[in-house]
């Protein structure tokens, strides 16, 4: 029905897991494909703004089979953000002797930087934070470092592995038999995360494509073939 209203004419609707597969090239060559090649296992790891979702799926002769999905609707970068926020009214409160928790402005302000340095830390070790005009004319500085960045957000991401453990059971497969994890949603450049997946699969995550953009990507790549 989106699909009608946007003035598209709908062919096929293809499942995300399936669509991140195919944009980081797996599964895509169909047509080179026998059945005799050993089916494929791959886990995808989906971390958005507001949702997780890991999909184990396995690709046979071309065909894709969703073997298991687990997740949480409401765990995502959004999180991260608000634990970057708690920390920042923390030392505010704590350097200037202002409270912030109540106020709605000061509060969009911080989540928008929290933001801003989370995503600068995934490819720099240090960020320094500035928010202008809360204090009197005075600016609020603090520097965060990646390590702390971690340290805020060690539970979460412990939550995210905690879901892939699930996601692998309830696929039946272990460990070892995932060939591939590939990395979906703009959350997932977090480095910490792809720490724990590469410690966890003795492997490191693709991380090729723009994990924006891999989804889309995927689903115009199954509309070519």
């Amino acid at each position: 029905a989106a699909g009608a209203i946007a003035g598209l004419n709908v062919l096929r609707i293809v499942n995300e897991p399936t669509a991140a597969a195919l944009c980081y090239g797996i599964g895509s060559n169909v047509t080179e494909m026998t059945l005799d090649d050993p089916p494929k296992n791959v886990l995808v790891f989906d971390f958005g703004g507001g949702t997780f979702d890991v999909s184990v799926i396995t690709i046979d002769a071309g065909a894709f089979e969703v073997r298991s999905t687990a997740g949480h609707t409401h765990l995502g970068g959004q999180d991260v953000d608000a634990a970057v926020v708690k920390f920042m009214l923390a030392d505010c409160k704590k350097k200037h002797q202002k409270d912030f928790a109540d106020n709605a402005k000061v509060l969009a302000k911080f989540r928008n930087m929290a933001e801003k340095a989370k995503k600068a830390l995934s490819h720099s070790t240090q960020h320094e934070i500035v928010v202008e005009g809360i204090l009197d004319g005075d600016e609020y500085a603090m520097n965060l470092s990646r390590a702390k960045l971690e340290e805020l957000t060690a539970k979460l991401l412990d939550q995210c592995m905690v879901i892939v453990a699930k996601a692998i059971k309830d696929s039946t497969l272990k460990k070892t038999d995932i060939h591939e994890v590939i990395m979906v949603g703009g959350s997932s450049r977090i480095p910490k995360i792809r720490n724990l997946l590469e410690k966890e699969f003795n492997k490191g995550p693709c991380c090729s494509v723009n994990p924006d953009e891999a989804i889309a990507v995927g689903a115009a790549i199954q509309a070519s073939i």
